[in-house]
């Protein structure tokens, strides 16, 4: 039973309150989201959509677009590097403190890890590498709900960055896509494991109980270096918000966290 004075947190909710506390307001508080989402996002839905599918059945849907392509280099490069898969999109919901709960969904299990799929736009280099293995709260969020220190398999994939050409069908296309993924795959294919201490576990979980206090607060602020560095799809409405109209170009979110479907 959830009582008023109980939090819930994601990753994706305590990185969004890290780098803007406008922006967390109007995604999980005033639940709005833009009606075009950006194509980042809907090419990793739709290639996470298409890995769950061929971990489930061994193949997946056509789509049609560059995703395709992605999920067979995942089913050629990255899927014979897995161990194994013994629960695919696991959602879990932990106590972490007291009123204090951290969701999420883990994409994979496998027999002795957990295993996280991602996407980037840039290809991978040893920067990528090392945010990874040292600055993703995720990895630590993870283990920390699981209650145990395995680590965390991450599969990681470049979105081609070629593009369709006058003279070449979507067929073409895509195929092209496909035979991109066979040169230079390193730098646009990885599969590594990332490992976190018990002292960093414990670090982080005191993180996400300070977090939860102070969303409790209520004080939603701006963070204008955030606007300017990272962009924002409420920029157009942040200083100028008015709470009793639906904003032009945004609906609002069926669920504080529309990824997971789980009810606890």
């Amino acid at each position: 039973m959830k009582g008023s004075r109980t939090i819930e947190l994601t990753t994706s909710q305590v990185n969004l309150f890290k780098d803007c506390r406008r922006h967390y307001e109007f995604s999980y508080k005033e639940l709005l989201k833009p009606i075009v989402e950006s194509e980042a996002l809907t090419t990793g839905s739709s290639y996470h959509d298409k890995v769950e599918q061929i971990l489930k059945t061994g193949d997946f849907e056509r789509t049609m677009d560059k995703t395709d392509a992605m999920a067979i280099a995942f089913k050629k490069y990255i899927l014979p590097q897995l161990g194994g898969i013994v629960a695919v999109e696991e959602e879990f919901r932990e106590r972490i403190a007291r009123g204090i709960y951290l969701k999420g969904k883990i994409d994979a299990r496998g027999p002795d890890c957990l295993i996280e799929h991602k996407t980037s736009g840039q290809f991978i280099d040893d920067k990528y590498m090392y945010r990874v293995n040292f600055f993703n709260d995720q990895v630590s969020n993870y283990l920390i709900a699981k209650g145990t220190n395995q680590n965390v398999r991450y599969t990681v994939i470049v979105k081609p960055t070629i593009r369709q050409t006058k003279k070449e069908t979507l067929e073409e296309y895509i195929e092209r896509c496909v035979k991109w993924y066979d040169e230079d795959t390193e730098r646009k294919i990885q599969v590594f494991d990332v490992y976190r201490t018990d002292q960093e576990l414990a670090e982080q979980k005191n993180v996400l109980i300070s977090i939860a206090r102070e969303i409790k607060k209520g004080n939603y602020y701006r963070n204008e270096k955030s606007c300017l560095i990272l962009g924002c799809p409420f920029l157009s409405i942040c200083k100028n918000y008015d709470a009793e109209v639906l904003p032009v170009n945004f609906i609002k979110k069926e669920a504080v966290n529309e990824e997971l479907k789980g009810e606890f």
